[in-house]
Order: C-alpha cells, then structure tokens, then sequence
C-alpha cells in the first residue's frame, strides 16, 4: 500500500505485534497491549504509538509541506528506539518518548530548531548536538534548547557543567521568555493583534522534544 496516502490509521491489537513498512497518512495510530511495534511512517499531523508489555521500534518521515506535527510513543514495560527524519527549520514539532521500564533512544534530525528534555529516575541522560545551550545538566537530567537566541550562549554538549552564575543566568532568560510569552498571550486575547516584535510567530509556535524514563538510560542525538 505504499502509494496510498491515508487521511487516518488506526492499527490496534491486544496480544501481538505490529509492523508496517511506509505507511503514509496524515494522523495514525498504533496501539497493542501485549507485543512489539517496529515499521515506518510518513506522517502529516499526528503519529501515536503506545504499548504496556513491549519495545517501540520506528523511523518517522515528516512530510515537508506539514507546518505542525505530533509524535508521540509511550511503552511501560520496554526499550524505546524512534527516530525523526526530514524535519526543516521552519516545521514545528511536539515529540515525546517515554518508558517506565526500559531505556529510551530519540534520533532527531539536526535542522530541529527547540526546546528539549532528556531525564531519567534511575539511569543516566545523554545528549549530542550541535548548537545546544543548557538550562539544566545533571547526571540524570538535560533541560535546555537547540539552535535558538545567542549563537554565543551554546554549550558544546561536553561534560563541563558549567559556573552557578551561568547557570542562574539562563534561568532568568528562560523565565523572562516565559513572561513575554504569557504578556503576548493575554494581548490577543484582549484583541490586539500588532505586536512590534517581528519573531511573534515564532513564540507562539515553538518546536519541543520530551525524552523520559524511569528505570533506563534516556539518548537523545540530533544527526
């Protein structure tokens, strides 16, 4: 069926596996209780893929004329190994992976323009890139973003953690951020729609990677 394009995919199983190859649709959904979920998808909108009792194993193709898209992939019992392909600069993703118990590996493309957090209960959290600027770098948890603000402020992803003023200084930045964004919010909710910064747009849509576990190593590359 590769040259078929699906408007919605609905693939569910209770004791069993699932695995498509090039499924392409705009919203899908992939769900099983018992078993493993291995394929790819070319997705538009929307992806889902949940499991209780398995591992999640899949590569994602973003369609390049999508402005928006949701990826997300969830497993209590088992490894996470899911990655973005085709992503550019101007597309706007909100990508989770998570697992209570099982590790979890997030391979996303290096155009990925965002926000991201790598953080684990019990293991070790890990992140290459280029570009990267931390808020938070613990053993266990990496909060920061990618190829936003500064150019100057961006950490080499090595294991220098950084001075405490550095570091309290980026929480402020994030924190005023977070205010304009909430002052720009409650402007257009009181109807005024001008606004003299000409990155609005880019505020309020923003690109946001959420990589976790409880009881497992968490790995997010950016290739």
């Amino acid at each position: 069926m590769g040259a078929i394009d699906f408007a919605y995919v609905n693939l569910r199983t209770r004791n069993g596996h699932i695995r498509a190859d090039s499924i392409s649709a705009a919203t899908a959904e992939i769900t099983t209780v018992n078993g493993h979920i291995k394929g790819g998808y070319v997705i538009s909108e929307s992806l889902d893929v949940r499991t209780v009792n398995g591992a999640i194993t899949i590569n994602t193709v973003i369609n390049p004329w999508s402005d928006e898209v949701s990826i997300t992939t969830k497993s209590i019992n088992g490894h996470l190994d899911v990655a973005v392909n085709e992503l550019s600069k101007k597309q706007v993703i909100d990508f989770k992976a998570g697992s209570v118990n099982g590790g979890v590996v997030a391979t996303v493309p290096n155009s990925y323009h965002g926000d991201f957090s790598a953080s684990t209960l019990i293991g070790y959290s890990y992140v290459e890139g280029q570009g990267i600027t931390y808020v938070k770098k613990t053993r266990n948890v990496k909060i920061g973003y990618k190829g936003k603000k500064d150019d100057g402020d961006d950490d080499d992803g090595g294991d220098d953690d950084g001075d405490d003023d550095d570091f309290h200084d980026k929480k402020k930045m994030k924190k005023m951020h977070k205010k304009i964004k909430r002052m720009k919010k409650q402007a257009k909710k009181l109807g005024c729609r001008h606004s003299h910064h000409h990155d609005d747009g880019d505020d309020e849509k923003s690109s946001k990677i959420t990589v976790e576990a409880v009881t497992g190593a968490v790995e997010l590359y950016f290739v």
